[in-house]
């Protein structure tokens, strides 16, 4: 069996690949999350994991992006081993909500 690239699943592929199956509500604040680029070393780990494919990589740091696909899962704030992500609880309804259709 052949393994698929990780590459397939982060950023904009993973965001194209997920687009057709949520409805993005775009938030109100959108810094619920906040990279604090002097902690950020760069290790690319919230841009591999995010679910929802929000954050990009600018000049070797972490960009929170694309607040409007977070699934609000803290996965991000949870998983960074430089503690360079500050996570708060966006306002309820936002981000990715599954469709039902």
């Amino acid at each position: 069996m052949s393994k698929r690239p990780k590459e397939e699943y982060e950023g904009a592929k993973l965001r194209e690949k997920i687009k057709d199956y949520f409805e993005m509500v775009e938030p109100k604040n959108k810094d619920f999350i906040k990279v604090i680029t002097d902690k950020c070393g760069g290790c690319r780990i919230c841009y591999e994991q995010c679910p929802g494919g929000c954050f990009e990589m600018e000049n070797d740091k972490a960009v929170f992006k694309y607040p409007n696909f977070c699934f609000e899962c803290g996965a991000c704030f949870n998983i960074c081993p430089s503690d360079a992500i500050s996570w708060d609880y966006p306002e309820g309804g936002t981000g990715l909500v599954m469709r039902w259709s």
